[in-house]
Formats: C-alpha cells, sequence, structure tokens
C-alpha cells in the first residue's frame, strides 16, 4: 500500500474503523517501525491520533480533533483484543447503560482476564478488574455504539459484580442506590440461572441481605435458596471493616457493620 500514513488513517476511516496497531501500519505501509512511530508522533501533536496504550492508535474524528480525543467507548473493543484479553463493561459503566447509575464514574470500568494498568490520559480514564473466574459468555451482551459493538455485563452480571468489587462501586451507600435503580433490569429467571454457576459464596449473601434490606423479594428469595444449598461461613457487609459478632443477621450470615443508607 503505496500511501503516508496520514493518508492511512483517511483510508481506515473510510472502511469505518477508528482503531489500529503499529504493527498494522508497518505491515500494510511498508515502512520501518521507526518511521511510525515519528509519523504517529507528529499526527497525536496535531490532535489527529491518540494512543491510549504504546503500540495502539485511535483516529480521531475531525469534529473531536480540537479536544484531541473521544469516548473510550468507541475503541475499548478493538483495544481489548490488541490487549489479548476478554472483557466486558462493568460495574457503574455498566449500571449508567441501564439507567442506574445516578453518580457517572469517572471512568469507563472494564473487567478483564489479565491484569491490565489503567489509561489515565487526558480524555480517556479506562479502569481494568482483573476477574479470576470469567463469567460465561451468556451473562455478558453485546452492545451497539456508533463504530460497532462492545461487551457489556447482563444487569445481573452487574449487580454480582457492584457487590463484588465494592471499592470501585462507590461502597456500600452507593451500591444499595444502585441496586435500586437496577432492579427493572433484572430477570429472576437470568438471576436465579447466574447464581447457580456463581463462585463468590460472600457476594452472594451480601447481595441477598440487601434485597432482603431493601425489600426486593423476588431476587432475596433466590439468593437465600442458593444460601440454604451450601456452606458459607459468616462475613461482614462491608469488607475490612471491624465488626463484632452481635451484628450477625440471620439467615444472610451476615455481620452489619456499617448502616445501609441509600442516596435514594
Amino acid at each position: 500500500m503505496n500511501m503516508s500514513l496520514s493518508k492511512y488513517i483517511i483510508h481506515l476511516q473510510q472502511l469505518g474503523r477508528l482503531g489500529f496497531t503499529q504493527k498494522e501500519a508497518r505491515d500494510e505501509l511498508g515502512f520501518s517501525v521507526d518511521y511510525i512511530k515519528v509519523s504517529a508522533n507528529r499526527l497525536i501533536n496535531k490532535k489527529m491520533l491518540f494512543m491510549p496504550k504504546k503500540g495502539f492508535y485511535v483516529i480521531i474524528p475531525t469534529p473531536d480533533q480540537v479536544r484531541g480525543f473521544i469516548d473510550p467507548i468507541y475503541y475499548i473493543d478493538n483495544l481489548m483484543k490488541f490487549l489479548n484479553s476478554n472483557y466486558y463493561i462493568g460495574l457503574l459503566s455498566a449500571a449508567q447503560r441501564y439507567g442506574a447509575a445516578h453518580q457517572q464514574p469517572q471512568a469507563l470500568q472494564i473487567i478483564s482476564e489479565r491484569q491490565i494498568q489503567p489509561v489515565t490520559k487526558p480524555g480517556a480514564h479506562i479502569r481494568f478488574y482483573k476477574k479470576l473466574h470469567f463469567p460465561d459468555s451468556k451473562y455478558i451482551q453485546p452492545m451497539k455504539t456508533d463504530t460497532g459493538y462492545v461487551n457489556i455485563s447482563s444487569p445481573e452480571l452487574t449487580a454480582f459484580d457492584l457487590i463484588r468489587y465494592p471499592h470501585a462501586s462507590g461502597q456500600i451507600h452507593n451500591i444499595t442506590t444502585v441496586l435500586i435503580e437496577l432492579e427493572e433490569s433484572i430477570k429472576v429467571s437470568n438471576f436465579k440461572s447466574f447464581l447457580q454457576a456463581a463462585h463468590d459464596h460472600a457476594a452472594i449473601q451480601r447481595l441477598g441481605y440487601l434485597f432482603d434490606f431493601l425489600g426486593i423479594e423476588k431476587l432475596s428469595r433466590i439468593c437465600h435458596d442458593w444460601i440454604l444449598k451450601h456452606d458459607t461461613n459468616p462475613v461482614p457487609l462491608v469488607p475490612n471493616k471491624e465488626y463484632d459478632f452481635s451484628q450477625l443477621i440471620t439467615p444472610w450470615k451476615i455481620y452489619v457493620n456499617e448502616e445501609v443508607e441509600p442516596d435514594l
């Protein structure tokens, strides 16, 4: 392909692509890596390109070149392919897509199979949370964007992850508020099926307690039925916070070591 890097990115845009790798540009244009780097840096300075991760470039459409970046939602799928990791948009970022995050997350929250360092560049704040037991694909849904599709957690998986990663979810008060807003999107049959494959007993106990506390009986009952069939140990509602034995609440086996106060 006989063209400069600047013409190459115009060509990619015509194909509907907004992302490419350093290797792709080298192989398709026939230039050296050093030439690609120098040319890319020049286009980055002109705000025509953006590099969220070393070796991966994002094309900035003309209307966005004043800002010099685009929303990560438009290139996250290509970025995760480049990073060679399964992923899905999760936590508050997923809840927001279901109309259930009254506080907009400061970064796009991604659950991944690999440990990945965050992207903290202007206009590109992406946080990655490694998941040891990656969920079945049936609990991860495709979501259409202007540039293609991205993976997003189902409402059921979103609820589970919120309690599984409290440090990323705004802690217990915010989690409780989001669960109230998320309730309408959670299907009872899907939630029951999801729990059968869940590995974290403590998360199910905490989730069941919160649903019970909120009076969401249809979901708390499913958690309760699950607990009756599994061996569980008492755990604190808020991890890494002191508690005493008088705070134990049955049947959830939860030490309620913080008063729950939803923001709604």
